[in-house]
């Protein structure tokens, strides 16, 4: 594996969390920003990438993730897209992305959804190399862009480890790698939407995850911890929320004066009381009124355009009322699989700008 600066040497941007902030490289986020009377600085405004480093190891359901202009699934050209259109989202505003080391839904099919394999870890828990290059490249180029990567270990449906100790194997050597690397722009996202429970992939597991990944962390600068939770499942009240060095709530349910009560209703948990953190929704919709809702309650948004064709209803929006494209050029949203990574689509279009607008950036 080719290392960005060697084993141990930080280098590059650093993260950090200052009160309720973040901060990078020393300085707020946004510094000075502000939008309608609104405080954007210390916040981090990001989107839900996570199919940057997929790849389907299932031959059947493989062919459905072909590209239209050439009729194959091609996991380093999709990571390579991604990583060219790194500088675009970020003159338009975007701070961070999230990437998934077992994907998320790319169709909601039951027959696709239980039969695609999309995971970084062999089942006893060993880090595949395939897909640690394909992460070394996005680490690497969202570092030299100046962003942050919310690295997202576990997702439910490609959970399929032997054992507990498997779990603990993965998590630990991705902490040791990440370690290793040097990287410092990064929040690691245990598991996609956790929910209460003693299993390895609830609340209570999930703990214990925290746990070890606590023990060697090193007191390393730039990886915090966090867990992203269920939609208006945000207070589990387990004691997984001591380790969490950021809260990653899920707003995709939610109308905004929904998500304003769940936000105030962490705030005024006791579990936030005794360790206030970031908020960061790190998954929500392509409806901005919910990103304005998120603004106006202090805390970052992010934005989740799943795309048509993945027959589902997600986040208010029914993605299955068309079908997935047939042109590259036309192809929508951000996790069907093949994904055009250009801000191509009225809704993208209608999120970069309104994130240019809030930060003062450039834009498109």
């Amino acid at each position: 594996m080719e290392r960005r600066n060697g084993p141990g040497t930080l280098k590059g941007m650093l993260l950090e969390t200052r009160g309720q902030d973040f901060w990078i490289d020393g300085k707020p986020t946004y510094q000075g920003r502000m939008h309608h009377g609104l405080r954007v600085e210390g916040l981090l405004l990001n989107a839900r990438m996570v199919q940057a480093i997929f790849d389907d190891e299932n031959p059947e359901t493989r062919l459905l993730w072909a590209y239209p202009d050439t009729q194959e699934w091609d996991p380093d050209r999709n990571t390579d897209e991604f990583c060219e259109m790194l500088a675009a989202y970020h003159r338009c505003g975007l701070l961070a992305v999230t990437v998934g080391l077992q994907g998320g839904g790319p169709k909601y099919q039951p027959d696709v959804y239980s039969a695609y394999r999309a995971s970084a870890f062999h089942p006893n828990g060993l880090f595949k190399e395939a897909w640690k290059q394909r992460l070394v490249r996005v680490l690497n180029a969202a570092d030299a862009t100046g962003m942050v990567v919310i690295l997202n270990l576990f997702y439910g449906a490609q959970a399929r480890f032997e054992s507990e100790a498997a779990v603990l194997r993965a998590a630990r050597s991705v902490m040791e790698f990440l370690l290793d690397g040097g990287w410092q722009n990064i929040i690691l996202d245990l598991k996609n939407e956790v929910l209460p429970g003693d299993g390895p992939m609830e609340s209570q597991g999930i703990a214990r995850v925290f746990k070890a990944l606590h023990g060697i962390r090193r007191d390393a600068k730039g990886i915090l911890l966090g867990s992203s939770t269920f939609p208006k499942h945000h207070l589990i009240g387990e004691q997984w929320i001591e380790w969490m060095d950021v809260w990653l709530p899920h707003g995709n349910d939610s109308n905004p004066e929904e998500l304003k009560a769940e936000i105030e209703e962490i705030r005024t948990s006791r579990a936030f009381q005794s360790n206030p953190m970031p908020i960061v929704i790190n998954e929500d919709s392509i409806h901005l009124e919910n990103l304005h809702a998120a603004l106006a309650a202090g805390v970052s948004w992010g934005y989740y355009d799943q795309g048509f064709g993945s027959e589902a209803y997600q986040g208010r929006f029914d993605w299955s009322k068309q079908p997935r494209e047939t042109r590259y050029a036309d192809l929508s949203g951000f996790q069907t699989p093949p994904i055009n990574w250009h801000i191509n689509t009225p809704h993208k279009v209608a999120f970069f700008d309104a994130l240019a607008s809030i930060t003062g950036m450039p834009g498109r």
